[in-house]
């Protein structure tokens, strides 16, 4: 089982308060939610448990209603563009 954590900010290099972070990992050739956490009011977040495989992670800003996926990207990524653990 792996950790992950990190920290969201808004544009302006704010942390997001709030804000959800799920998690997804690949089973055979689909991304299937997995888990999810909160950050905390600097923006960090905590993912535990998560399997060895190909996961991804979204973002969503619940107060701007915006969403993206880990690297800035508004859309899924293909699995090839993830993270190996």
């Amino acid at each position: 089982m792996f950790h992950v954590l990190g920290r969201t900010r808004a544009r302006a290099g704010v942390g997001l308060t709030d804000a959800l972070v799920d998690a997804y990992r690949l089973e055979g050739e689909t991304f299937e939610y997995f888990d999810d956490t909160s950050t905390d009011t600097t923006g960090d977040y905590v993912l535990g448990r998560l399997p060895a495989g190909t996961c991804k992670l979204e973002f969503y800003d619940l107060d701007a209603q915006v969403g993206e996926f880990w690297n800035d990207k508004t859309s899924q990524p293909r699995p090839s563009a993830e993270v190996r653990r």
